[in-house]
């Protein structure tokens, strides 16, 4: 049996009073992925790096969905995909949804091999500040996305009460 599943790059963010959030990357945009009900953990990343243009050798992938309707808090943590089992519980959770999205998240890869350390030790903190800025830019960005919203109502409600005070007058 074959299923679709939307999924989307970009970062998990939680909130204080909105609980987790999937803060996207536009750029990139979504994809729809079709799966097999026996896809397996290697197959769903290959699949996602393969629609993403993702170079495995470059950056670690992170596969997850929040199962709000299955959760009891606003502050549990998405579902992290680590294992073919878990890739078969996301896809039995997801057959019986309207809408359910797959998050992809990226982050640098240490090139460096497994217990080595790595030939320029200020790689990690630069990795760590290049992932602060890009989620405070994607943060700016929907910050301005709201404020645009915003105005744009005022700004529409402005026109229409002037249009109605030039029709009374």
């Amino acid at each position: 049996m074959k299923i679709n599943i939307y999924a989307s790059c970009g970062l998990w963010k939680p909130s204080m009073n909105n609980g987790w959030g999937f803060l996207v990357d536009e750029e990139k945009g979504g994809r729809l992925l079709t799966l097999d009900t026996s896809s397996s953990f290697e197959n769903l990343k290959a699949m996602v790096c393969e629609d993403f243009g993702i170079d495995v050798n470059m950056v670690n992938i992170e596969l997850s969905y929040l199962p709000s309707d299955l959760i009891n808090s606003i502050y549990s943590p998405p579902v992290i995909i680590t294992s073919d089992r878990q890739v078969r519980n996301f896809l039995t959770y997801v057959k019986n949804k309207t809408s359910m999205q797959l998050c992809v998240s990226t982050q640098a890869s240490n090139i460096a091999e497994e217990g080595t350390e790595s030939p320029n030790s200020e790689e990690a903190p630069m990795e760590s500040t290049i992932q602060v800025i890009w989620s405070l830019t994607m943060q700016l960005i929907w910050i301005q996305k709201k404020m645009l919203r915003y105005l744009t109502v005022k700004m529409t409600k402005s026109v229409t009460k002037r249009r109605s005070m030039k029709m009374i007058g």
